[in-house]
């Protein structure tokens, strides 16, 4: 899961995901694991079926700082 922005776009694929949760790895970045974070009922949907997968990878990372010269 990448680039989410719309919380039911995100629902739509939890509920894709879980088809095959069993078999599949879900790998989701930092922004989309945001989205998701922030409505409870996205993220207890999330940790259902994020816990069904043999394996979970979340890419979050923070953009690096640039100085500001004036």
């Amino acid at each position: 899961m990448r680039d989410l922005e719309d919380p039911w776009e995100a629902s739509k694929r939890l509920e894709l995901f879980s088809r095959n949760a069993s078999k599949d790895i879900l790998m989701i970045d930092g922004g989309s694991l945001d989205l998701l974070l922030k409505d409870k009922k996205l993220e207890e949907k999330f940790f259902m079926e994020s816990t069904k997968a043999p394996s979970v990878c979340v890419c979050r990372c923070s953009p690096t700082q640039k100085a500001i010269i004036t």
